[in-house]
């Protein structure tokens, strides 16, 4: 059982975007726009080193 848990709490330290550049996982949102279909793009910044990424992010089951 405690190696269940243990499991667990690895994969949720390694969910969620991380820093290309540091490794930070503390990420902002400078802005969100929408695109084609129901897809959105969101530009974010890096909390400790101030680098920047695009995500494109589109709901779950659509095409």
């Amino acid at each position: 059982m405690t190696e269940r848990v243990e499991n667990n709490k690895a994969l949720d330290q390694q969910r969620g975007l991380q820093c290309s550049a540091c490794g930070h996982q503390r990420l902002r949102v400078i802005y969100t726009r929408a695109a084609k279909g129901s897809k959105l793009v969101r530009r974010r910044e890096c909390r400790n080193c101030g680098a920047r990424i695009t995500t494109w992010e589109r709901t779950a089951g659509c095409e």
